[in-house]
């Protein structure tokens, strides 16, 4: 592990997890930096003050991705922490991530920006936290009391402890219906005002989904998802009339969302309703199509 002075402050680089444990306990004053896209942004603003950054680059088993599935080991993807966004794309994992992953960032942005980086702070703008709960992933995270791996639900609702660093995030094995949609105030690469992500698996017969920009971090449609598991005749592949309607409506009623200068909460509240009933309405469509 090595220290040195840089963009006026300390830079540690731990060359390995168990380093970087160690430097987090020793240094709590240090910010963990993934890609360090949002901390250059900062200091560019004049808004950033951290006195040390604790730099992940160099520990080899924080990147990469490893494909899982019926197609190599029927188990669970995982991507490592580190893993760029660009890696991830490459890596064609799920059609939901590559629209989302597209959508959030310009491809120089996506060059530098990593997988932790984008959900460790739980910033209910970025699009990967979304995608993950309605993937139904895992996170895996180490620190100064040991390893340990939790859904992305408890993830989003908790974040990570003291001195605790994530390790990677696991993807099941998931078919079917998965789809990202958004409104932004462009229609380039940046951060969306409301999102919705949708995984609908017929093979689990399980409806996961993300809601995101429209609370204190990335939400799960739990009582929209149970509704909507419930009212699919799997046999057949077809939700009743209406059912899109609801799923809408409870999605939005799961919201928290807040107004600023970029919309009211009332316009996100109802822009989460309309993606969710018409992302259920494709659904139905792709299936009566067969």
């Amino acid at each position: 592990m090595t220290v040195t002075s840089a963009m006026s402050g300390r830079v540690v680089r731990p060359t390995s997890l168990e380093e970087a444990i160690t430097a987090c306990t020793q240094r709590p004053d240090a910010r963990i930096m993934g890609g360090g896209t949002l901390v250059v942004a900062e200091r560019a603003l004049g808004i950033s003050t951290t006195p040390a950054y604790l730099l992940l680059s160099g520990i080899p088993e924080l990147h990469g991705v490893t494909p899982g599935g019926a197609a190599a080991t029927g188990g669970p993807s995982r991507i490592g922490a580190q893993t760029t966004l660009r890696a991830l794309l490459d890596a064609a994992l799920s059609p939901m991530l590559d629209v989302a992953l597209r959508s959030l960032a310009t491809p120089q942005i996506r060059n530098r920006a990593t997988v932790g980086g984008n959900i460790a702070e739980r910033r209910p703008a970025h699009t990967l936290a979304p995608c993950l709960l309605a993937l139904d992933a895992s996170v895996g995270s180490a620190g100064p009391d040991g390893t340990r791996r939790r859904s992305i639900r408890d993830f989003v609702a908790e974040g990570l402890g003291e001195g605790e660093i994530i390790v990677d995030v696991a993807l099941p094995a998931r078919g079917g219906f998965q789809r990202f949609v958004r409104v932004a105030p462009r229609n380039g690469p940046g951060y969306a005002i409301a999102s919705v992500a949708v995984s609908i698996d017929p093979t689990g017969r399980s409806v996961h989904s993300g809601i995101g920009g429209s609370g204190s971090t990335a939400l799960p449609g739990t009582a929209a998802d149970d509704f909507l598991a419930e009212a699919i005749d799997w046999a057949s592949g077809a939700a009743p009339a209406g059912a899109a309607e609801e799923y809408g409506r409870l999605l939005a009623a799961a919201c928290d969302p807040p107004t600023d200068d970029r919309a009211s909460a009332g316009y996100r509240r109802h822009a989460i309703a309309v993606m969710g009933r018409r992302l259920i309405e494709a659904w139905n469509e792709e299936q009566q199509r067969g």
